[in-house]
């Protein structure tokens, strides 16, 4: 890999075992891969920040183990914990003038990584898809704290098909508390959060479609970002046309 005007050899190794007369898999590996931090990159990560000074790119590396299989073809799994290392790592500090944030190289930032997911279909009626990144950083070289890196994310993903024509549909979401960099120059926390948003479509005719959504159903105040405080609950809807004759 070519990266900022260096060749760069990372790995690509990955191993799998299927442990006999059980529905279970022992998996391992060591990967590594350049991500580009471009501008549109970073906004979409936070999109209040400054013009970045420099671009630089982020050498991310793992190494793993773990587990994962299947019951009666219906429920899969996968869990995995292993050691995780970013070198050149973009991190956000909040700049009041103006009040966006500024980006700091974090030289190298390494921890443990536990990884976790449990899906389940019951035929062609629902599905659900529940995923776990729970880090643990001990090893950082620039700054004090990995600002406003998320130390734990928790996603899940829910579809039910109560009719051929009716989809009704749930995300969850929660994350634990990141830290920040106050005006003061005091390492803080932002609150853990717990969210959820509903929704449903449903098909009036081959291509016309009504849909609802509920976003932030508890009304939580957070933030994701400080001083960025998210938007209450909403509630949007509509109807979808499709113009495509072959859908």
């Amino acid at each position: 890999v070519w990266d900022n005007g260096k060749a760069v050899v990372l790995p690509d190794i990955l191993g799998d075992f299927h442990i006999k007369d059980m529905q279970l898999i022992a998996i391992a590996g060591w990967t590594g891969h350049v991500r580009k931090n471009t501008y549109e990159y970073l906004v979409s990560q936070n999109p209040w920040i400054n013009q970045p000074l420099q671009q630089f790119n982020t050498r991310i590396t793992e190494v793993f183990a773990g587990v994962r299989g299947s019951l009666a073809n219906s429920f899969n799994y996968r869990v995995q914990l292993g050691y995780i290392e970013y070198l050149g790592m973009p991190l956000f500090v909040n700049n009041l003038k103006p009040s966006l944030f500024d980006i700091r190289q974090e030289a190298r930032l390494a921890g443990t990584h536990l990884q976790g997911e449990l899906g389940l279909v019951v035929q062609q009626q629902f599905n659900a898809v529940v995923k776990l990144d729970l880090f643990n950083f001990f090893n950082q070289d620039t700054e004090q704290r990995p600002w406003h890196v998320l130390p734990m994310q928790l996603t899940g993903s829910f579809r039910w098909h109560p009719l051929q024509k009716l989809v009704v549909k749930s995300d969850v979401f929660a994350w634990g508390s990141p830290t920040y960099l106050s005006a003061a120059n005091e390492v803080k926390r932002l609150p853990a959060v717990m969210d959820m948003n509903l929704g449903a479509e449903f098909n009036v005719a081959r291509n016309i479609g009504l849909w609802l959504q509920f976003n932030n159903v508890f009304n939580n105040a957070y933030q994701r970002w400080h001083n960025y405080p998210q938007l209450g609950f909403q509630f949007l809807g509509g109807i979808r046309l499709t113009f495509d004759q072959n859908q």
